[in-house]
């Protein structure tokens, strides 16, 4: 949805926030996907599940749309097919644009009651901006992608190569896609938002509803939530 330039949320902070999961580029993304699961071009199993990494491991998915992560996850998952897969950017819907979206981002935070939390968060701000924490939490065994621009621009980061994807730099790919990502601002009460939808998108995943139908429940769910916390909400 960010690369479609229809993503659903916007928030700047304090009590105003934006969802938009029925309006005409949200539905035209939502119309996209329902051909395609119409099609059964696409799995339905569970992110993460046993199934779903066999499914990657023996040929049952052909692609994962994923993030820089990803590989991180797939090899500590699959066997067979070790050295096979590789790394491209997102298919785009116009020739005229480069863009790519971001699945997720690491915090790091020091919890209400710890005993030491100058210390943690002296800590913190090292592990998640330093060059030498970087090098650590960007190893293979890590699994995670720098946000930290020295390490992102470093020629050992791009020319890395993984046994997951053989002889290929498949961070050169990320490293040149990270430069297109469409900014984004998650809601204030995105835990929320996930929990509902997991009930929400049930019936899509089941063929008993279409994502149209489900991006209209969970818009009206998550206005009605919103307004509840004290949101005003503008659709």
């Amino acid at each position: 949805m960010q690369e479609a330039g229809c993503f659903p949320f916007a928030y700047s902070g304090g009590r105003h926030v934006t969802i938009d999961f029925t309006g005409s580029a949200q539905m035209a993304f939502a119309s996209y996907w329902q051909r395609l699961i119409s099609a059964d071009e696409i799995n339905h199993t569970s992110d993460f599940s046993p199934i779903f990494w066999h499914n990657l491991d023996s040929g049952v998915d052909a692609s994962w749309l994923s993030a820089a992560w990803s590989p991180g996850g797939m090899a500590a998952n699959v066997s067979k097919s070790i050295g096979d897969w590789r790394a491209a950017a997102l298919p785009q819907e116009s020739t005229a644009t480069d863009l790519a979206g971001s699945w997720g981002g690491s915090t790091f935070a020091v919890i209400r009651g710890t005993m030491h939390p100058q210390q943690a968060a002296e800590f913190a701000e090292w592990y998640g901006g330093t060059l030498a924490s970087w090098k650590i939490l960007g190893s293979p065994a890590a699994g995670a992608f720098p946000g930290y621009k020295p390490l992102l621009d470093s020629p050992a980061l791009k020319n890395a190569t993984i046994p997951l994807s053989g002889t290929s730099k498949p961070n050169a790919v990320f490293v040149a896609t990270a430069a297109h990502l469409v900014p984004i601002h998650w809601p204030p009460f995105m835990t929320a938002a996930l929990t509902e939808g997991q009930s929400v998108f049930a019936g899509v995943l089941n063929g008993t509803e279409t994502v149209q139908q489900a991006f209209r429940t969970y818009q009206a769910g998550l206005v009605r939530y919103a307004q509840s916390q004290g949101f005003d909400v503008t659709q």
